[in-house]
């Protein structure tokens, strides 16, 4: 994401004790949109044509059939050879899905989102939770799937100069962090979201989230944890 280069201009030293050198910091940095920015109410539009199949759940007689990115198609399976598309939610930012019973829930960049299905045909968004998911993460999930530009707003190159002493250095990085993300964490192809009873199981690039659907309207967030920077899937 950075290209650094650290180039040693001059080196004044009348003493070992006083010694120093200047160094410079030219790069292209990458301001991010922020989560507020990229979010949008989803569209619940008509149903529309299948291009690219990334995720498939059932439940009763329909399939929920998802975009990777853009949505997810809800679909009549009760005449499995004659299955028929009945409306499409417009979610962007969306990876991952799962249902209980009538509610459907998915994921919008960091937020996590409720819909009422008990009419496939005309779903209603019941309620969205902003901000559950860690946003530094979301920005390492496209990086690492090659979709970076989607989450860059901007590129700034920068050229700083610093007088440090001989003997250290400098974590350019680090010191100049501001609206980037340093996100080394791989990304899989498998699931990220799993039910098990009335727990919502969430992973995303580093962290593990769980949500409490005892109240499936109205789940809450009751626990996150670090797992490790190259998880791939909750299986």
């Amino acid at each position: 994401m950075f290209a650094l280069a650290a180039l040693l201009l001059s080196v004044a030293c009348n003493s070992p004790a006083n010694c120093t050198k200047k160094v410079v910091d030219e790069r292209d940095v990458y301001i991010y949109f922020t989560a507020e920015e990229k979010r949008a109410e989803p569209i619940i539009s008509e149903a529309k044509e299948i291009r690219k199949i990334k995720k498939i759940l059932s439940e009763r007689d329909f399939i929920f059939l998802s975009e990777e990115r853009e949505g997810i198609h809800i679909i009549d399976n009760s005449k499995p050879k004659e299955p028929k598309i009945l409306a499409f939610l417009e979610i962007k930012g969306n990876w991952d899905m799962s249902i209980k019973g009538n509610i459907l829930y998915a994921d919008s960049y960091s937020d996590l989102l409720i819909f009422d299905v008990s009419n496939a045909e005309k779903p209603k968004l019941i309620r969205r939770l902003n901000d559950v998911f860690n946003w530094d993460n979301v920005i390492g999930r496209f990086k690492n799937a090659g979709l970076e530009k989607e989450m860059v707003k901007e590129v700034k190159h920068i050229k700083k100069e610093y007088i440090i002493a001989c003997n250290d250095e400098i974590d350019f990085v680090n010191k100049n962090n501001n609206n980037t993300v340093n996100n080394t964490a791989n990304n899989g192809s498998m699931t990220r979201f799993c039910r098990h009873n009335n727990f919502l199981y969430a992973v995303d690039e580093l962290d593990l989230y769980v949500f409490d659907l005892r109240n499936p309207l109205s789940p809450s967030k009751v626990n996150t944890m670090r797992v490790d920077d190259r998880i791939e899937t909750l299986y």
